[in-house]
């Protein structure tokens, strides 16, 4: 841990490593199912010396990298996203200077994101998918007919019914099961990737390539397959 020269000056120092004390205080202290319940009992969590060497270490880190720069948003938020991003991409984690605690807040940070990320996407496939059956089980107007020439089908009613069923109930389902936490939520929404590129597949052989849905649903399709590899086992 080496002496700091205040490059911004003292105060402005002291500043700013009361932030980022706190920020990682309230991340050491994040953990699911745990609640301070007074002032007393947080004063009472004495800091480790790894934690209080951390701190001093990212706010010399902080004022070298801030010397004289302008701040584009808060402090708190600043110095939040610095040790988010310190802590993510700095090494800590991997030489132990930070809490078993911490290591997995970090983790829980990630499985939520990833949880919400995967689920909205899977919810808005399914919308898509519903829209799209509808429309197409409606007699879709404004598609031609001509396009399913030389394919088993007459109208646009199967594969419709095919889109709103297989494709928009199996991400309903798969984004249900990612928001409760299920234990087959990856495979679920596995499942409903595979079933979206084998629908996209199949339509693009019978009709070819008529609209720009089609690339942009394969892409949020193979986000989801990489997605489900990013949720941890649920047992």
């Amino acid at each position: 841990m080496t002496t700091p020269d205040f490059p911004n000056g003292f105060e402005l120092w002291l500043k700013t490593h009361f932030e980022i004390v706190e920020v990682l205080c309230y991340m050491r202290d994040l953990e699911e199912g745990e609640r301070l319940n007074s002032f007393n009992e947080m004063v009472a969590r004495s800091a480790t010396d790894d934690l209080h060497s951390l701190a001093v270490t990212f706010t010399n880190k902080y004022e070298e990298q801030t010397n004289g720069s302008k701040k584009e948003q808060s402090l708190f938020d600043e110095i939040g996203e610095f040790v988010w991003s310190e802590l993510r991409d700095g090494g800590y984690i991997r030489y132990n200077y930070i809490s078993n605690r911490m290591r997995k807040q970090l983790g829980t940070m990630k499985e939520r994101l990833v949880r919400y990320n995967l689920g909205t996407l899977l919810v808005l496939l399914a919308l898509n998918a519903f829209a799209g059956g509808y429309y197409g089980m409606a007699g879709a107007e404004s598609i031609p007919v001509e396009w399913l020439e030389g394919s088993p089908f007459r109208n646009y009613f199967i594969p419709s019914l095919v889109l709103f069923f297989c494709v928009g109930g199996s991400a309903l389902m798969a984004a249900f099961y990612v928001f409760r936490q299920h234990r087959y939520a990856s495979r679920a929404a596995f499942t409903c990737g595979l079933i979206t590129l084998i629908w996209l597949a199949s339509q693009v052989a019978i009709i070819g390539y008529v609209s720009w849905m089609q690339p942009t649903t394969a892409i949020a399709a193979f986000i989801i397959l990489f997605l489900t590899f990013q949720l941890p086992d649920k047992h």
